[in-house]
């Protein structure tokens, strides 16, 4: 029988021919701006352009670029790893073998890196970092409303009341406002607004009293304004936020009969959605249901009417300026 003897020297020569490679281990990892970091032990251990290797649990393997070495810590792009959620803070990363020539070189890397943070700096990173703080506004919309609905009054008919209901056919309208609050980001915020909308021309009047309904002109100078403050709590998730909250109005009217009315404030209520263009302009899709008293009396009958609260609510289409 032939034997082989393999000699130490052998071994020694084999095992020399594989190089060993280095591990890193991870000290931050952000999932939402796709980096993580790892502080180096020795100064040169990695540069730009190297490649870390991660792997999954199911031994699945991915590979981050280095695109930064600053002051002992190397930044990863961690963007193409299909498993990045799970990379932590104290995972081991092993630093490739394979060549990176190939591969983009290290100037394209950061040449890469930098055109993407410019892009993020134009037009995501000061847009959501930006509402995090409270910050001004004006707004201007465009309010589709074209009915006030009373729905508990009563007219006063020689000492007997009478109970009524009634609405009010209006034109459109557009508002204008000045708003004050913050957005953070997966977060809730707030924003406190004085508005005030235009006259809106009050076309017909319908009255509902005894079981039949009169309808009539309301007069050519027949309009009504509003003045109104709002509090709203926003809900925003990146470009999108979600307003609701509630309103105070008080409205202004314009008699265009005979007669003479007086309004008291009431309470009305907002929600809708907005989406950010950039840091300064958003528009907004909103309901906004605005509430008032009225009450008055007509000088040809001398009848006094008290309408209750009377409710303008609909859609509107708005912009609005951030600074």
């Amino acid at each position: 029988m032939k034997t082989t003897t393999i000699s130490i020297f052998s071994i020694f020569l084999f095992s020399s021919q594989f190089v060993h490679a280095e591990n890193f281990l991870v000290s931050q990892s952000l999932t939402d701006i796709e980096k993580a970091a790892v502080k180096l032990e020795t100064e040169n251990s990695l540069e730009v352009g190297d490649i870390l290797i991660a792997k999954s649990a199911d031994q699945k393997n991915c590979s981050l670029f280095v695109t930064e070495v600053k002051k002992g810590i190397a930044t990863l792009d961690t963007s193409k790893c299909s498993f990045k959620e799970g990379i932590k803070a104290g995972d081991s990363l092993e630093k490739s073998l394979i060549s990176t020539s190939n591969s983009a070189s290290p100037k394209k890397i950061v040449e890469i890196e930098k055109a993407r943070n410019d892009i993020n700096t134009v037009t995501l990173l000061p847009t959501l970092n930006s509402f995090d703080s409270p910050r001004m506004s004006l707004t201007a919309y465009y309010s589709l409303a074209e009915s006030i609905k009373f729905n508990k009054g009563s007219i006063d008919l020689s000492g007997t009341s009478v109970p009524v209901s009634g609405e009010f056919l209006t034109e459109t309208a557009v508002g204008l406002g000045l708003s004050y609050g913050s957005m953070p980001n997966k977060g809730f915020g707030y924003l406190l607004s004085g508005q005030f909308e235009m006259p809106r021309k009050i076309k017909k009047l319908k009255i509902n009293m005894s079981g039949s309904t009169a309808v009539s002109d309301a007069g050519g100078t027949s309009a009504v304004s509003y003045l109104f403050g709002e509090f709203s709590r926003i809900y925003r998730n990146d470009k999108i936020y979600f307003p609701f909250g509630i309103n105070v109005s008080m409205a202004i009217r314009k008699d265009g009969g005979s007669g003479s009315s007086s309004t008291k404030p009431d309470l009305g209520f907002v929600i809708g959605t907005g989406v950010i263009i950039n840091e300064n302009i958003s528009f907004e899709f909103l309901y906004r249901v605005l509430g008032y008293q009225e009450s008055g009396v007509d000088s040809n009958t001398n009848w006094t009417y008290d309408l209750g609260t009377g409710y303008l609510g609909g859609f509107s289409i708005g912009a609005r300026y951030w600074f």
